[in-house]
């Protein structure tokens, strides 16, 4: 039984909740005795137990937040693949003309191709526009990396679907 009751107290003072030791003394009545000193043995049971919440509830660092960087460009692995892309179907050398941040409607990005399926939620990722000579390809990136090209002519204007984050 003495194991039980020790592990409680333990379970107790783990869990933060305060023990009897700490509540305040209860109002003295007048014609009270004064209050005796505490034993030994309280006081070692005191500290013991004063030891136990320090060591499980020690105040956590401060840590600086910062907000994340917010890029108005994929990845450069990512843009280095779109770039890439547009140059295998052009035979020709592309530079980024523009890059934005946007958020489209749903998977295809501003961009549905007739018949196909998307996923049916906000995806957010980046308008980038690539110039090759005079031609200029409209590449969408995802934030995951997935990239299609966008090649309706509407699509060098903003789409009513599409937001941009400036």
């Amino acid at each position: 039984m003495k194991v039980s009751v020790s592990l409680f107290a333990m379970l107790v003072v783990a869990m933060g909740v305060q023990s009897r030791a700490e509540e305040p003394p209860p109002a003295s009545k007048p014609d009270a005795p004064a209050a005796t000193s505490p034993s030994k043995t309280d006081v070692r049971r005191e500290a013991s137990e004063k030891a136990a919440r320090d060591r499980f509830h020690q105040p956590a660092a401060p840590v600086a937040q910062q907000a994340p960087a917010v890029s108005a460009s994929p990845p450069a692995a990512v843009l280095d693949k779109v770039k890439a892309d547009a140059t295998k179907r052009l035979n020709a050398t592309v530079e980024v003309a523009s890059s934005e941040r946007a958020s489209w409607a749903d998977g295809s990005m501003g961009c549905p191709t007739p018949g196909q399926f998307y996923t049916q939620m906000m995806t957010s990722g980046f308008r980038v526009l690539l110039n090759a000579g005079e031609q200029i390809l409209d590449y969408r990136v995802a934030d995951s990396g997935y990239f299609r090209l966008c090649s309706t002519a509407a699509s060098l204007s903003t789409p009513d679907n599409s937001r941009t984050d400036r």
